[in-house]
């Protein structure tokens, strides 16, 4: 199952944030400077949902107006016995 699942994942295309990565592996695509010219592009390119991870990300684009729906996740954890 771990094998079919990291399959499909590589085989999906990614975008990756960052200001201090400079390439990133296959599949992907590197998003540096021009955050917000980079995922308005993105989103006119694109149909669908585009999942964001990372609060700092998720806060830029709240900054720049990008994000049109919050869809928040809980894993709750039970500690004790």
């Amino acid at each position: 199952e771990r094998q079919a699942f990291a399959a499909a994942w590589r085989n999906q295309p990614k975008w990756v944030v960052s200001r201090s990565l400079t390439s990133v592996g296959p599949n992907a695509r590197l998003v540096g400077e021009d955050l917000e010219a980079a995922i308005r592009e993105l989103k006119a390119e694109r149909d669908g949902e585009i999942e964001v991870a990372g609060p700092n990300l998720a806060q830029s684009l709240t900054e720049l107006g990008l994000i049109d729906e919050y869809r928040i996740y809980l894993h709750p954890v039970v500690l004790g016995h």
